[in-house]
């Protein structure tokens, strides 16, 4: 009886942290700090390396091999946003980032073959199987389309093969581009593509890959259980609230890293153009390593911060790993990786360090 009172005080406990918790998560910066302010002295970071692209080797074989001209945009999920992006401005920036003529486009989205229910899988629950049997697609005729996508006559029944194929980047790219009634002839379609049609793999993927010629995104996320950002998850479980010492620890690290990295994002509201421009400058690579190298990996309690630097990298590797393989099987020369802004300074590291031609977002993009 004292034991199970002694529990239900610790969780009363740990609820009243949370809530304290979310009143210093609901408190806003009015301006971020710059990165000499955040940053130690001598940290690992160049940030003077993220201001204008790599220069081509003078030697094409100096690049190695599978090397290519790589360009990531790091954006904010538009569709988990309050706001709407303007039209024109949505236009200027599929229009500059044309001029940059990739012949790949990769997106942070899980690729087909990702199994059902594995790891953190965030696709919608669409009976595949169910549609391609109304549409009357069987595996040979899908087959048969997706060898050639550009040769079959119909690019809608293209769309079809590639959701039958559970490759919804590429179904929603060519119903898209095509005009195609399919995402609203059904509830369950229709639902996912009133979703998907706000994300920026829509807004500004779609675009610059159709005035490319490109047939086909590459999806190259990773959610293995291995990689997954656990550390805010972690203070609502069970043994954190038992245990309000080790909440405490954490709480203090991570609701000021959220809010500078909330107030870089928030100084722009709803200005499509400036805040690309900010999230793919040298200011943003800053707080992204402040943030996960410098602050969160340095919380000691659970050693929940390493494990979550340690989960993330892996994410990221594995991203990496993937866009290498869509690079070399397209064997791309410039590729254009659309994801979230909070792969950015990863993504970047790993594509150099992979020995790809690391290209400036900002010199493909409008003036703020």
């Amino acid at each position: 009886m004292l034991r199970r009172l002694v529990v239900v005080l610790a969780v009363l406990v740990g609820l009243v942290l949370l809530a304290v918790a979310g009143g210093w998560l609901l408190i806003t910066l009015e301006e971020p700090e710059p990165p000499e302010q955040l940053l130690d002295e001598e940290p690992s970071v160049d940030l003077a390396a993220y201001d204008g692209s790599d220069t081509a080797p003078e030697d094409a074989t100096e690049a190695g091999e599978g090397a290519a001209e790589v360009l990531v945009l790091g954006s904010t999920h538009l569709a988990q946003v309050d706001w709407e992006p303007d039209p024109d401005d949505v236009a200027a920036v599929t229009d500059a980032l044309a001029g940059f003529e990739p012949d790949l486009v990769a997106v942070e989205h899980l690729p087909p073959d990702w199994p059902v229910g594995q790891g953190r899988d965030y696709r919608p629950e669409l009976d595949v199987d169910a549609h391609a049997q109304r549409w009357g697609l069987d595996d040979d005729v899908i087959t048969a389309i997706l060898d050639d996508p550009d040769a079959h006559d119909d690019p809608c029944e293209v769309g079809r093969a590639f959701l039958a194929e559970r490759d919804l980047v590429n179904a929603a790219y060519w119903w898209d581009v095509h005009d195609c009634d399919e995402p609203t002839d059904h509830d369950e379609l229709a639902d996912w593509w009133d979703e998907h049609r706000q994300h920026e793999t829509a807004v500004i993927g779609h675009p610059v890959a159709e005035d490319a010629g490109v047939e086909r995104l590459a999806s190259v996320d990773y959610q293995g259980d291995d990689a997954g950002w656990f550390l805010h998850e972690e203070i609502l479980t069970r043994e954190a609230l038992t245990s309000p010492g080790d909440l405490w620890l954490m709480l203090p690290e991570v609701s000021p890293n959220a809010r500078q990295l909330g107030a870089h994002v928030d100084q722009h509201g709803e200005d499509l153009v400036a805040l690309l421009d900010h999230l793919n400058s040298p200011e943003w690579i800053g707080a992204q390593y402040w943030s996960y190298e410098q602050e969160l990996a340095g919380i000691e309690a659970r050693e929940a911060g390493p494990r979550q630097l340690d989960a993330y990298w892996r994410r990221n590797e594995e991203m990496a790993g993937k866009l290498d393989e869509a690079i070399a099987d397209h064997d791309a020369q410039r590729a254009l990786v659309i994801v979230g802004a909070g792969h950015k300074y990863f993504v970047d590291e790993l594509a150099r360090e992979a020995g790809h031609q690391w290209v400036d977002p900002r010199e493909h993009l409008p003036d703020p």
